[in-house]
């Protein structure tokens, strides 16, 4: 398993070696994926989203991140994770089952604030 702590006494380079070196035996494809899910969310996304909630005294929940649906994300299939120029394919194919299209063929948003409308209004 891979860890995003720091370890006392490494480079960050030399913790990526280690990391990609436990990984050696998973496709480049899954490889990526398992190095972008440990260094994207503890070191970035859930970091921005703890930011933001306590700023307002909320509690938040990222319920993509609970391990039984980790550990069934981690099984599906890889040429259904890239059918082609589709973004979150599977997402999307479950999503049409319960929403309006426009939100399921809403465009990709990263975690952004609404600095303008603060700014503006």
């Amino acid at each position: 398993m891979l860890r995003s702590c720091a370890v006392p006494d490494t480079t960050t380079s030399q913790r990526m070696a280690a990391d990609f070196r436990r990984l050696r035996h998973l496709d480049p494809l899954s490889q990526f994926m398992a190095i972008d899910f440990v260094l994207g969310m503890s070191d970035c996304l859930l970091v921005k989203v703890d930011i933001a909630t306590m700023a307002f005294g909320l509690e938040a929940r990222c319920p993509f991140l609970d391990h039984r649906i980790v550990e069934w994300a981690s099984g599906v299939k890889r040429t259904s994770l890239l059918p082609g120029h589709t973004t979150k394919p599977v997402l999307r194919e479950l999503a049409r089952r319960y929403l309006p299209n426009d939100v399921v063929a809403a465009p990709k948003r990263g975690f952004e604030i609404p600095l303008t409308k603060w700014m503006l209004g």
